[in-house]
């Protein structure tokens, strides 16, 4: 029962308690931990958050949240940290795409490198489909190309789990460096490690004109790292 309650604390822990990764212009937020702050009513303080970040943007993933719940929580983004929402679906079929199209108080819907590896509908019908919504697409760097971003709204390469130099090198090598309209996605695991790298990021995006996105806010990777670790330390202890 002791282990049990451990367990449950670590992770509260590592949800209630977001990553301190600096300035983005936008953070991914997971549907599952959406809920949860939802849940616990913890929405608006971690929109405020984001917002003391410099975000301006909430990209809600969206697959399997219901429309008056992506609609709640889109609402509450604006009303408590005048945050705009980008519906960000990970798993693009005709189904969802159709079903978020009518999600009221969003400003877009984001498709990203799951759509473009095997489209189930054209961007040009995608974004006919969307109304007076807007269309971001995000993308690998071999996604990547001039066609797609002038039908996109605005567009960010992920640019992952590479340094700062490395990760400003190859967006200059992409021709996207100085481009309002296309982002540079870089990924946080959720440990402090990378807050230095997000920060160099930021900082060198900035000056050449482009946003940054971070995937993601309150990134449990590193912490469930840490509690496989835990459990297993506690099983060597309980079994001795």
């Amino acid at each position: 029962m002791k282990a049990l309650l451990c367990i449950t604390a670590a992770i509260t822990m590592m949800i209630c308690n977001p990553a301190k990764s600096l300035a983005a212009d936008a953070y991914w937020l997971d549907e599952l931990v959406a809920f949860y702050y939802l849940t616990t009513f913890q929405l608006d303080n971690q929109f405020k958050a984001m917002k003391a970040k410099g975000a301006k943007t909430l990209l809600l993933h969206s697959d399997d949240l219901a429309n008056p719940i992506l609609s709640y929580i889109a609402w509450r983004a604006k009303e408590a940290a005048d945050l705009k929402t980008t519906l960000w679906i990970q798993w693009p079929n005709l189904h969802n795409l159709r079903r978020v199209s009518d999600v009221k108080g969003v400003q877009a819907v984001q498709v990203d490198d799951h759509f473009f590896a095997n489209p189930p509908i054209s961007l040009k019908d995608l974004k006919k489909q969307l109304g007076e919504k807007e269309l971001w697409c995000s993308y690998q760097p071999s996604q990547w190309s001039n066609y797609r971003s002038n039908i996109c709204d605005k567009s960010d390469i992920q640019l992952y789990r590479q340094s700062c130099e490395g990760t400003i090198s190859n967006a200059y090598w992409l021709g996207i460096t100085g481009r309002a309209d296309v982002a540079i996605s870089t990924y946080h695991t959720g440990a402090q490690s990378d807050d230095a790298s997000v920060d160099c990021i930021s900082r060198k995006a900035q000056q050449y004109g482009n946003d940054v996105f971070v995937f993601k806010w309150a990134n449990t990777e590193a912490a469930v790292k840490e509690l496989i670790r835990f459990i297993r330390s506690l099983e060597k202890y309980l079994i001795s």
